[in-house]
């Protein structure tokens, strides 16, 4: 049920593209939806320098581990059809499609959370995921509208705290984890600018 924003978003882009089918017209792909900096919200320009954006295009990076992806590319579907919603309700609806196990997003304390991650092997996959789902409907939002609404600043703030804690940074290849903390770093200090 996850790729149904997906789905919906490339029949979306289809249809609302200016440009007329033609036989030789290329499909379009995933990577045709992924934001790009150019067409970035200029305030998310303000936040996040082009570097920054390109160098975290890797599975730590705010749009690009597979959860992220999948978030991102319904969260632009939804919004066309939801203008007048809040946002956080995009990434309730999401988490519950997937039926993720849910835990307290505004928790910080991970050893709070041990009862959670030891229910079963997938639950730190599963709140890895949600927290990567945050962050890409965040800093979704500030890609599209150039703000992030306060609660989910509240919620990615939360988020990239767990996800800095050494104990899940921990969990990720040893030479890979110097770069997850620098990539995360730089997405929370963004949010702590926009508090």
């Amino acid at each position: 049920m996850r790729y149904i924003h997906f789905i919906l978003c490339i029949i979306l882009y289809s249809c609302t593209s200016s440009v007329e089918k033609t036989e030789n017209q290329e499909i379009v792909t995933s990577e045709d939806l992924d934001p790009k900096y150019i067409d970035a919200n200029e305030n998310f320009k303000k936040y996040v320098s082009k570097a920054f954006y390109l160098n975290s295009i890797d599975e730590s990076g705010m749009f690009w581990s597979d959860d992220a992806s999948d978030t991102y590319h319904g969260f632009v579907t939804w919004k066309t059809l939801n203008k007048n919603k809040k946002v956080v309700s995009y990434l309730s609806e999401t988490l519950s499609e997937w039926e993720y196990p849910s835990f307290d997003l505004k928790e910080t304390d991970v050893s709070k959370l041990y009862p959670y991650l030891r229910t079963s092997d997938m639950h730190l996959t599963y709140l890895t995921g949600t927290d990567e789902a945050i962050i890409a409907v965040a800093f979704g939002q500030l890609y599209i509208d150039g703000i992030i609404d306060q609660e989910m600043i509240e919620l990615v703030d939360s988020s990239l705290k767990r996800q800095l804690h050494s104990e899940l940074l921990g969990t990720w290849p040893e030479d890979y984890q110097a770069k997850r903390k620098e990539i995360l770093e730089g997405m929370f200090n963004i949010i702590q600018k926009m508090k």
